[in-house]
């Protein structure tokens, strides 16, 4: 077999490649479709596009992973595509729901929110290319990332569903936990990174119990289970600061990689 057919045979097949980014494809249909059931007045759907969207976000990245065929192509899809679900829809959605009350002020809450997305991701980005960190530092982010951002900020629509359907919004308390959000997403606190996470052993079985009641939770009370999850990540970023600088000052005294 000549090279160039021996660097042809060892290439994935072409469904390889298609594969993860039709998933991130269907992400930004599921950001744009949040935005038109939010015109459409049908928030709780909108809610529930922008929660699968993070589904898939979750989902592409792997597949190209696991078939081999990551790209800078897929990454630039995949942060356009976070961009938009996380960034714009969720901006819109809130608008629309609540904002619209306070006017200018409403939107420029929502504009500021949509502006931390960008320049996280695009930090987010800048980031990847940086071979000089230790590897533990890539356990962690920095700032919340966007999926997270954009399920914090629909926490208060999601509380109003779940609990209190009949109670009228707060608009300032939507407008204020909006932009709490966004300076979350830009902020340079250490958070951890879920995905760079390798349970072991019974943290293994601990870990795919919880997933599967979160599944559960989701599919019997979608909007209980996101202000739960939501609640409970962000309890952990504290523990996240803790174990970032313990961590750190291992580094500096050259006992942690």
């Amino acid at each position: 077999m000549t090279q160039p057919e021996a660097h042809l045979a060892q290439r994935p097949p072409l469904i390889a490649w298609v594969v993860p980014n039709f998933v991130t494809v269907l992400a930004i249909c599921s950001g744009l479709t949040a935005m038109r059931f939010a015109f459409e007045g049908r928030f709780s759907g909108a809610i529930l596009m922008i929660c699968l969207a993070g589904l898939l976000d979750g989902l592409d990245g792997r597949l190209a992973r696991r078939l081999r065929v990551t790209s800078r192509f897929g990454a630039a899809l995949d942060n356009l595509s976070d961009f938009l679900a996380f960034g714009a829809a969720p901006a819109v959605v809130i608008y629309l729901w609540s904002l619209q009350t306070l006017g200018s002020v409403g939107w420029l809450a929502a504009v500021f929110y949509t502006v931390c997305c960008a320049l996280r991701l695009a930090r987010f980005l800048a980031a990847t290319e940086d071979t000089t960190k230790p590897a533990w530092m890539f356990t962690y982010f920095r700032g919340i990332p966007s999926p997270g951002g954009a399920a914090a900020a629909l926490v208060p629509m999601a509380a109003t569903f779940a609990w209190f359907p009949d109670e009228p919004v707060s608009a300032v308390l939507t407008a204020t936990w909006l932009v709490a959000a966004g300076c979350l997403m830009i902020s340079t606190i250490p958070t951890f990174a879920l995905k760079a996470l390798r349970p072991r052993g019974g943290a293994l079985f601990i870990a795919l119990a919880l997933a599967g009641a979160t599944a559960i939770g989701f599919l019997l009370a979608p909007f209980h289970t996101l202000v739960i999850v939501v609640c409970t990540y962000l309890a952990t970023i504290p523990l996240s600061v803790l174990r970032f600088e313990r961590q750190r000052r291992r580094h500096r005294a050259g006992t942690v990689e």
